[in-house]
């Protein structure tokens, strides 16, 4: 409130201030000529609370906007990246720039304060980022499993105190209510003193802070009567793989909704540092970020989609580290994770060559660029082809005829029999047994246990027997 002042000397009338003091006993309360009810005023001043909080720092001194506050993107992210990396040697975030923001760099190195001078399109790190949640959260039955356990643990407790909470706050109203009711009585002078106390600083200050209470308590018991009003049933595993398959389509959708999940799901931000590799021109950018069980749990919940909720249950559990090379693999390092895999299957250097249409020379390249680029040493193939149960590209012969050797063998025939029946000698029919049952993980029979149960145990019946049986 303010007063005309005269300037003694000039006699020019100006405004000032009012002191304080006289200020309270020129405030007066006329209930009667209230144009809007007690719950109207309360919700609009809980408005006027938030947008205070919200856009404060955005105003100059005499109220007007001057422009975006620092960090309001992470509450209006335009990409599904923003705000989300932050670069390690300076720890500074990084900027979108480029046509049509499709780059993010770090600002500190045009600033000269920072050494990261690598970009990484914001595609590529999108795709990347995605491609690899989906690895570890969307696609891993153990990770589903565990999610599903810490789901039915959460809704259990939510199921057991949620009531509590939410008939302590409405309590916890009514007090407040009936205490604000005393108060606007002795302003009134309806109370217990016969004469009205609407000049009481002391009064006015403690209704002001009843009211304040007031709407905070309000806030509590709404939020906590949205939470009881949308309680989802107890999860089952058909809920918890719907509730991923949305969550991956809705990251993929890259929405400003998915950006705060994403937040959420990753733990706030992706640091990433510079990569330089010797022998090559282009560094690269690693980033390194964590995921949980708990973080997962309140993102398929909606329990925290605002990254500065934390209403939301907090669940321990298991926190899983992720490593991701912002780049697009070279195409020696695509054909030697390919030849790796041939010869993981136990195929011959020739074999892999022949299936990948390269030279033996390139097989033996690709592999040592696999196990080196790892820091392993390669190991020796003459002792790795001791170990292949194919070491030759033609099928030996003495693999062709197993069949036929076990079914003379089970039909009781000697092993020399055998031999000449099949036109090899008697060394290919031991080697042919042996494959037979190696390849099928049985053991090997001994020679000598299986001549001593064959009731015949010569090539052939002695002459003089057969003469006896003529006559």
């Amino acid at each position: 409130m303010k007063r005309n002042h005269r300037d003694p000397l000039t006699g020019k009338v100006s405004q000032v201030d009012r002191d304080p003091a006289e200020c309270e006993k020129l405030c007066r309360e006329f209930p009667h000529l209230r144009i809007i009810d007690d719950e109207t005023f309360e919700k609009a001043q809980r408005r006027l609370s938030a947008n205070r909080e919200t856009y404060g720092a955005r105003r100059k001194a005499e109220g007007e906007l001057k422009g975006s506050q620092r960090g309001v993107s992470r509450h209006h992210p335009r990409h599904l990246l923003s705000g989300l990396l932050e670069c390690q040697e300076c720890g500074r975030t990084l900027h979108f720039g480029g046509a049509n923001g499709k780059y993010l760099f770090c600002p500190g190195y045009a600033a000269g304060t920072c050494g990261c001078k690598t970009q990484l399109r914001r595609d590529r790190g999108e795709r990347m980022i995605l491609d690899e949640i989906g690895k570890r959260i969307l696609e891993n039955p153990g990770w589903r499993q565990r999610v599903l356990e810490e789901m039915l643990k959460a809704h259990k407790t939510l199921e057991s105190s949620l009531p509590d909470e939410l008939n302590a706050a409405r309590e916890a109203l009514a007090l407040v209510e009936r205490k604000i009711t005393k108060l606007v009585n002795l302003l009134e002078g309806d109370g217990s003193d016969s004469e009205p106390n609407d000049d009481d600083p002391e009064l006015k200050k403690r209704l002001a802070e009843r009211r304040a209470e007031k709407r905070a308590l309000i806030a509590r018991t709404e939020r906590l009567a949205r939470v009881d009003d949308s309680r989802p049933p107890e999860p089952t595993e058909a809920w918890v793989d719907q509730g991923l398959r949305n969550l991956g389509e809705m990251l993929a959708g890259g929405t400003p909704a998915a950006a705060l999940s994403l937040r959420n799901l990753i733990g706030g931000k992706i640091v990433v540092r510079e990569i330089r590799e010797a022998g090559r021109k282009r560094n690269f950018l690693r980033g390194q970020f964590t995921i949980a069980i708990d973080r997962t749990v309140n993102v398929l919940t909606g329990s925290a989609l605002d990254p500065d909720d934390t209403s939301g249950p907090r669940i321990e559990g298991t926190v899983e580290e992720i490593v991701i090379d912002f780049r697009d693999p070279l195409e020696i390092d695509a054909q030697a994770d390919r030849a790796k895999q041939l010869y993981d299957e136990g195929m011959m250097n020739a074999q892999i060559a022949q299936e990948m249409g390269v030279s033996r020379s390139r097989v033996t390249k690709l592999l040592r660029h696999w196990f080196e680029s790892r820091g392993l040493a390669m190991p020796d193939g003459r002792s790795r082809r001791s170990t292949l149960w194919q070491k030759q590209m033609d099928t030996p012969q003495y693999q062709e005829i197993a069949d036929e050797v076990m079914r003379l063998c089970d039909r009781g025939e000697l092993l020399q029999e055998i031999a000449e029946k099949l036109g090899v000698d008697r060394n290919t029919i031991t080697s042919a047994i042996r494959w037979w049952h190696e390849s099928r993980g049985l053991p090997v029979p001994d020679g000598r246990s299986r001549r001593k149960e064959l009731k015949r145990k010569t090539s052939s019946p002695p002459k003089s027997t057969e003469e006896d049986t003529q006559e």
